[in-house]
């Protein structure tokens, strides 16, 4: 498998020969997908790959929110922005940070942990990095997502339209009839 890293940075070379947002967003907007095959993608490293980062009731990826009820919360022409340009709306608590260290060392992360001796991050690896509080030198927030730009290139309008059906059934029970 792709590790999730060199993934994210061919979906973004792809962003660059890929089709406009807005046909994306058309055909999501003006097409039902088929949601069984939008969760294949979803969990699919070589496509999406959402799961690397987003868990669905407690499986897959902890770096950003847990999608189970994300179709309770926002609508289908929400969720297609949210993937075509995920930096507009960042998550509460899922804001990227970013640490310098007195070494040199760079570290982009989610922070999931911090107190006197030590800030823990999150990257979009979903590895975790523990830097010490005393080999800080700077320390800031970051308006990008670690939801990287570019991630629907690797899929087709059709492919696209699916994963977003996906992601609109995820509601919780009593409100997925």
């Amino acid at each position: 498998l792709l590790s999730v890293v060199a993934l994210l940075a061919t979906g973004a070379a792809q962003a660059q020969t890929a089709r406009p947002l807005k046909d994306y967003r058309d055909y999501a907007l003006r097409r039902d997908g088929d949601a069984g095959r939008g969760a294949a993608l979803f969990a699919t490293m070589e496509k999406a790959a959402c799961a690397a980062c987003h868990t669905v009731d407690g499986k897959g990826g902890k770096a950003g929110p847990d999608l189970r009820a994300i179709g309770d919360e926002f609508s289908r022409r929400e969720l297609i922005d949210a993937i075509l340009e995920p930096s507009a709306a960042i998550a509460v608590g899922y804001d990227a940070t970013i640490v310098e260290t007195n070494s040199g060392e760079t570290f982009s992360g989610v922070i999931k942990h911090s107190d006197a001796e030590a800030l823990a991050l999150m990257g979009a690896d979903g590895k975790w990095v523990s830097v010490p509080r005393a080999t800080i030198k700077a320390q800031r927030g970051s308006p990008v997502s670690l939801m990287p730009t570019g991630l629907h290139a690797s899929l087709s309008l059709a492919e696209f339209a699916d994963l977003v059906d996906y992601l609109v059934s995820l509601k919780q029970p009593e409100n997925s009839l």
